[in-house]
């Protein structure tokens, strides 16, 4: 009977401790950047002039994300062929949109090559930093020229670039 009680009150006891650094995780976690952009922008008092035209929105105000593309930019396809794949980066973001293993061949179709990352997968690789510099909205310029391994080399460099924030150029 005695282990009964001991055992109800420790769960008891474990799980005000849970609660209690639930509690304590909200009140110190950091405030999400778009949060607090939102308050850092001073709401204006209406006057009988401005009633008559539509408030600006918050995010508007802000202004757009250094580095970030707009909705409607689209970016370029980079095929890359080495001996062993074929792989697609999207420059808008710099994402991994499908790569075909050549020397593997599909489960279902022996005709084809197995494909890893593909439009009929729903996934892709994404790239991009944390934070104010590029991200997976971001449009990247490539190298001009073919993107294939030459005969008799190892490795292939395929190098995408933007141009950030104070005239930084980042590599990747």
């Amino acid at each position: 009977m005695m282990d009964t009680q001991r055992l109800v009150l420790l769960f008891i006891f474990g799980f005000s401790v849970l609660m209690l650094w639930d509690a304590w995780e909200k009140e110190h976690r950091p405030q999400p950047v778009a949060q607090a952009q939102q308050q850092a922008v001073p709401q204006v008092a209406a006057t009988p002039k401005a009633s008559t035209t539509a408030a600006q929105p918050a995010s508007a105000a802000a202004g757009p994300v250094p580095g970030a593309a707009t909705p409607a930019t689209k970016g370029e396809t980079i095929t890359v062929r080495t001996d062993l794949i074929v792989a697609e980066i999207d420059t808008l973001g710099a994402s991994l949109k499908k790569v075909e293993l050549l020397k593997h061949k599909d489960a279902d179709d022996l005709s084809k090559n197995l494909v890893l990352l593909g439009p009929e997968h729903h996934f892709e690789a994404q790239s991009g930093l944390v934070g104010e510099g590029p991200n997976h909205r971001t449009l990247w310029s490539a190298q001009a020229g073919e993107h294939a391994l030459a005969p008799g080399l190892d490795t292939l460099d395929v190098r995408l670039t933007v141009h950030g924030q104070f005239g930084i150029e980042l590599c990747m």
